[in-house]
């Protein structure tokens, strides 16, 4: 089991784009060993990764193995072995190793100079942020360049030559298409600086807020799938194993606790509210805070909207090609599916229609009877 982890973790560095799958498979068979042997076979098996991981990759990486993969794999099997259902063992074992990972990522420079180049991610992130909005502001000025050149060159083909306008000046001749031409290309290139201004600025709030989620929400969706990807697969296994693992419902009908919305809102209003604090420190302690609670909650929102979706997908019976084709569409309104999953908190699609409520003799209508 500890050389498929290892081995499931050297693969996954080398492979890009299924790198989050495969590492995150890396993390079952700490599950499976835990449920299936024991805590002894569990600690042994800790043991032997964390010494192969540091002997292939450093102590940097074994670093890293122990709240990435080792702590929420076992605190998954624990919440499994405890008989608590599938989407709560999940939550319990996510809040738990998010919350473990951020706090070992606040002393992180305590462990010398590994543990520096984790805290100063977001450092990392904000200045590659920068590069790339430099990168995009020099091909923006070369595209000008290029187009005023191609404007000079259209005015001298206008004109014939230099002294062309003039001349035309002089005999009385209109210059106006060489004007225009010249005021046309000048007011584009306005244009485009100004449409880039635009871009560059919306482009830098955005990774302002993205580079604020560094390392809260980030862990919190690195938990989120590498655990559900452990519980499928010890799903998967169960049978085989005779494991106590209890299947999922169906992901239509799968919700989360009405309470969610207080995360929203809280992370709404002290994100949007930070302007009006006097104190620096505590304006960007505000930002930071609702930033993460924002991003959280509509990540767990947009699950319940696409398990609304695919509600309305059986209950309407659309073939499978449908599904796709829709679900593919889903994706790109993703707005629309987080909105959706908080107004069914009030509105509550899912909810069965009311019984029908037999009246008396007395109170019943001259159509009934038709």
């Amino acid at each position: 089991m500890a050389a498929f982890t290892l081995v499931a973790l050297f693969v996954a560095l080398n492979t890009p784009l299924l790198g989050t799958l495969l590492m995150a498979l890396a993390g079952l068979p700490a599950v499976f060993v835990s449920l299936a042997w024991g805590a002894p076979w569990f600690a042994l098996y800790c043991g032997l990764t964390i010494a192969g991981t540091a002997a292939f990759g450093g102590s940097a990486a074994a670093f890293l193995f122990v709240p990435s993969l080792l702590l929420p794999a076992g605190l998954l099997a624990y919440t499994i072995s405890s008989g608590i259902p599938g989407l709560r063992a999940i939550g319990l074992s996510l809040a738990g190793a998010t919350l473990f990972s951020f706090g070992l990522w606040t002393i992180a420079p305590l462990f010398g100079d590994a543990g520096i180049r984790i805290w100063q991610l977001r450092s990392v992130f904000e200045n590659q942020a920068k590069a790339v909005e430099g990168q995009i502001r020099k091909l923006n000025a070369q595209n000008a360049s290029a187009k005023d050149a191609e404007s000079s060159d259209n005015v001298s083909d206008k004109a014939g030559k230099p002294a062309a306008v003039p001349a035309a000046v002089a005999s009385g001749q209109p210059a106006a298409p060489v004007l225009d031409a010249a005021v046309t290309g000048m007011a584009e290139s306005a244009e485009a600086a100004e449409a880039t201004e635009i871009v560059m600025q919306q482009f830098r709030e955005w990774m302002e807020f993205v580079a604020l989620l560094v390392p809260l929400t980030f862990l919190f969706g690195w938990h989120l799938i590498s655990l559900s990807v452990m519980y499928f697969g010890m799903v998967m296994l169960a049978p085989k194993y005779n494991l106590p693992v209890r299947p999922l419902p169906a992901f239509s009908n799968w919700r989360f606790s009405w309470q969610l919305v207080w995360v929203f809102l809280a992370g709404w209003l002290l994100y949007n509210g930070a302007e009006n604090i006097a104190s620096v420190e505590l304006r960007h302690i505000a930002r930071v805070v609702g930033a993460n609670f924002l991003a959280i909650s509509k990540i767990l929102y947009f699950i319940v909207g696409m398990s609304l979706l695919f509600y309305f997908f059986e209950k309407n019976e659309i073939s499978a090609p449908n599904r796709f084709g829709l679900s593919v569409l889903a994706l790109l309104m993703t707005q629309l599916l987080i909105w959706a999953g908080i107004a069914d908190v009030w509105l509550d699609f899912r909810a069965p229609p009311p019984p029908k409520v037999n009246r008396d003799d007395d109170e019943s209508s001259f159509f009934d009877q038709f």
